[in-house]
């Protein structure tokens, strides 16, 4: 969950630094998302029916730089959002948690990307939609080079695994050769895989253990010498 990933980057933050000193930096590459969640009352085909809407800032990237900054760990934020209602009340609730919103790429014509979630009455999932593109097409290795300077002068990198492989590559690259710790978030079990060509260069992750298994899987770490879980081979 967020908040374990929250408190280890905290933690890691402190064993780098023994004290977080006023300046020290997390920079945080992801996305955000405007989530609304839809609750019916009942279903009837072909028809509306009453239930609750609700709306609220997501997106993994988000949700850890808006914790952080809560932290007061003042968190630079890259990420995209679109040239609209959602966009600026994301930034705007950024900006007032404390995060630097400096990183964040406004999209003209675009529109912020959304995940909405239709929910029955006992709270079970029925369907969904993920409006996301305009994460990979537009949250890309050129706009994060713009912030290379920030990035080597952190402490901690934080990546999820939303990213397009671009992007992680830059971030990657970036932080490997400025010798920043990098912290990976493998938000599911299919996308966890992106990161296992950079692998060697994660230092910090916070896969679930399907995850885990996973991200051994796709680097070739299938079955650790000696027998054992394949998820085991990917701490090796």
């Amino acid at each position: 969950c967020v908040a374990s990933v929250v408190l280890c980057v905290a933690s890691v933050v402190l064993g780098v630094a023994s004290v977080v000193l006023v300046g020290a930096r997390v920079v945080v590459v992801g996305g955000s998302v405007l989530d609304v969640h839809l609750t019916r009352d009942g279903a009837v085909v072909g028809s509306t029916v009453p239930g609750r809407v609700r709306f609220q800032h997501g997106g993994v990237g988000r949700n850890i730089a808006e914790c952080l900054g809560r932290l007061r760990e003042r968190p630079l934020f890259v990420s995209v959002v679109g040239e609209d209602a959602a966009g600026r009340e994301i930034l705007n609730a950024l900006r007032s948690t404390g995060v630097d919103t400096r990183g964040i790429k406004v999209c003209p014509g675009r529109t912020t990307p959304v995940v909405a979630c239709t929910f029955d009455g006992s709270g079970g999932l029925v369907s969904g939609v993920a409006d996301t593109a305009l994460v990979e097409s537009e949250l890309d290795g050129a706009w994060v080079s713009g912030f290379r300077r920030d990035i080597e002068r952190a402490e901690v990198l934080v990546l999820e695994a939303n990213l397009s492989p671009e992007a992680l590559a830059s971030c990657f690259e970036i932080a490997y050769h400025a010798g920043v710790s990098v912290f990976f978030e493998p938000v599911s079990v299919t996308k966890s895989a992106r990161a296992a060509p950079f692998l060697q260069r994660i230092a910090y992750r916070s896969p679930n253990e399907a995850e885990l298994g996973a991200l051994a899987a796709a680097s070739g770490r299938g079955r650790p010498v000696g027998g054992g879980r394949p998820e085991d081979a990917a701490l090796r």
